[in-house]
C-alpha cells in the first residue's frame, strides 16, 4: 500500500499545479465525501488519480502525495519548500506549538527531544512486552479452562471472555449467575478477608490499623488510596510515592511501593501517573500555606496528604515488635507483605494559591480514583489467586 500524506500547499503565483482529483461540489468541494468515509476517500483517491491528487475541503485545496518518492521529497529532501498552511495556524491557536503544529527550527528541536522514545532498541523492547503479555494470557486461558466443569462452547467462551477481561480491563458484563461464580474460580475456596478502613482522617489511621493488627494472624498486604495535593502535577493525576515524611511522628519512611505507573495508567483516561514521588503526611490541610509548600517543593516533596504516614507508623510496629521511632529515617524495605500507596491529585495549591481543602474533583477525580481502585483490586486478587493455585 502506498504511503498517503495530505498537505496543504500554496502554489507559486502564476504557475499553479496541474493535478487532477475527484470532482467536488460548489463551495464545499469534497467535504461530504470525506466526512462519510475518510479512509475510503483517501484510498480511492490514491487508486484513481496516481502519484499526486488534488481535492478541496471547503475553500482549502489539499494535495495528496501517494508515491513514496514524492512523500520523501516533500517531508525530507525538500521540506523547506512546503509549509503546513493557514489551517495549522488556526489549530496552533488552540493546540499550541507542538510537534504536530510547529515548523522549522522549533520543530527540529522538538523532534530531537522525542527521538529517544522511538529508538530502534526501545521499539524492539515493546515486542518483548507484547510477547510476555500474550504468553501470560495463554497461561491464564489454561488455568481458567481447568476450572470449567463443562467443556462445551459456552464454557470455552466464558473462559475466553474472563481471560480477556483480566488482562485487558474489558468491561464484559456477566448475564448469568453461573458466569458470576466463574470469575476468579480459585477464590471460591479462599479464607482471606478484605478489610476496608474508610477515610480515617490523619492519626486515626494509626490507631485503627494497630488495633486491627492485634487481632489478625497474617497480613498479606496494606494498600492505601488517598486524596492529595500535587505540587508538580494536575488535578486528576495519580501519584505513586516511595518516600513519605510523617508530621505526626516526624519520621521519614522509605518503602518499596508495589505499584508502578504501568499498574495504573491502563485504566486512567485523562490523568497522568507520576511514580517515584516523595510525599508529606500533614496534620491538617488548612495549616499548609504557600511558604510551607515552597519548602516542601524545594526539598523534593511534591505530594501532600494526611493518612499515609500514620499508616506507615502502624506498619512499622507490625514489621518490628516495638514502638515506632520519632524523628528518624525508618526503612520498611524488609516488610514481609505488600505495601501499596496511591494518591489521586485533587488540588494544585501552588499554581492556584488555594489550600488542599478547596475545589471539587468533578469527573477527573472519578477517573483517577477508579484507576487506583482497579489497580489495587487486581493486585489483591492476583496474589490470592497465585496463593490458592500454589
Amino acid at each position: 500500500m502506498s504511503t498517503i500524506t495530505r498537505l496543504s500547499v500554496q502554489p507559486t503565483p502564476g504557475r499553479g499545479l496541474d493535478v487532477s482529483g475527484p470532482a467536488g461540489m460548489p463551495v464545499i468541494g469534497n467535504t461530504l465525501q470525506f466526512q462519510r468515509d475518510p479512509l475510503g476517500f483517501l484510498m480511492r483517491t490514491a487508486a484513481d488519480y496516481g502519484d499526486v491528487a488534488r481535492y478541496r475541503l471547503g475553500n482549502i485545496a489539499f494535495y495528496q502525495i501517494n508515491h513514496p518518492d514524492g512523500v520523501q521529497r516533500v517531508l525530507q529532501d525538500n521540506h523547506h519548500n512546503y509549509v503546513k498552511g493557514d489551517l495549522f495556524d488556526i489549530i496552533r491557536r488552540v493546540a499550541g506549538d507542538g510537534l504536530f503544529t510547529s515548523e522549522g527550527a522549533l520543530w527540529q528541536r522538538q523532534r530531537r527531544l522525542m527521538l529517544p522514545a522511538f529508538h530502534r532498541r526501545r521499539i524492539a523492547g515493546f515486542g518483548e512486552i507484547m510477547t510476555g503479555r500474550t504468553l501470560d494470557m495463554l497461561a491464564q486461558f489454561d488455568r481458567l479452562l481447568r476450572h470449567v466443569d463443562d467443556n462445551g462452547p459456552d464454557a470455552i467462551a466464558r473462559a475466553s471472555a474472563q481471560a480477556i477481561h483480566d488482562f485487558f480491563g474489558a468491561s464484559a458484563r456477566q448475564h448469568h449467575a453461573e458466569e458470576e461464580q466463574f470469575v476468579f474460580p480459585p477464590l471460591l475456596d479462599s479464607d482471606a478477608v478484605i478489610v476496608n478502613i474508610d477515610y480515617p482522617l490523619g492519626f486515626a489511621a494509626y490507631h485503627l490499623l494497630t488495633r486491627l493488627a492485634v487481632n489478625i494472624g497474617e497480613l498479606r498486604g496494606a494498600y492505601v488510596i488517598g486524596k492529595a495535593a500535587t505540587l508538580n502535577g494536575r488535578i486528576g493525576d495519580v501519584l505513586v510515592p516511595n518516600t513519605i515524611y510523617d508530621e505526626h511522628s516526624q519520621n521519614t519512611y522509605l518503602f518499596s511501593n508495589v505499584f508502578k505507573a504501568a499498574d495504573v495508567s491502563p485504566y486512567l483516561v485523562y490523568g497522568t501517573v507520576l511514580d517515584n514521588q516523595k510525599a508529606v503526611s500533614v496534620m491538617g490541610t488548612f495549616l499548609q500555606n504557600a511558604r510551607f509548600m515552597d519548602v516542601f517543593y524545594r526539598e523534593g516533596y511534591t505530594d501532600i496528604e494526611m493518612e499515609s504516614g500514620s499508616y506507615l507508623s502502624a506498619i512499622y510496629e507490625m514489621v518490628r515488635p516495638r514502638r515506632h521511632p520519632v524523628n528518624e529515617i525508618a526503612s520498611l524495605y524488609e516488610a514481609p507483605f505488600d505495601i501499596g500507596i496511591l494518591h489521586y491529585a485533587s488540588d494544585t495549591p501552588l499554581s492556584k494559591g488555594k489550600n488542599l481543602g478547596a475545589g471539587a474533583l468533578s469527573y477527573f477525580g472519578m477517573d483517577s480514583t477508579y484507576a487506583c481502585t482497579i489497580a489495587i483490586l487486581r493486585r489483591i486478587l492476583h496474589l490470592e489467586c497465585k496463593r490458592m493455585n500454589s
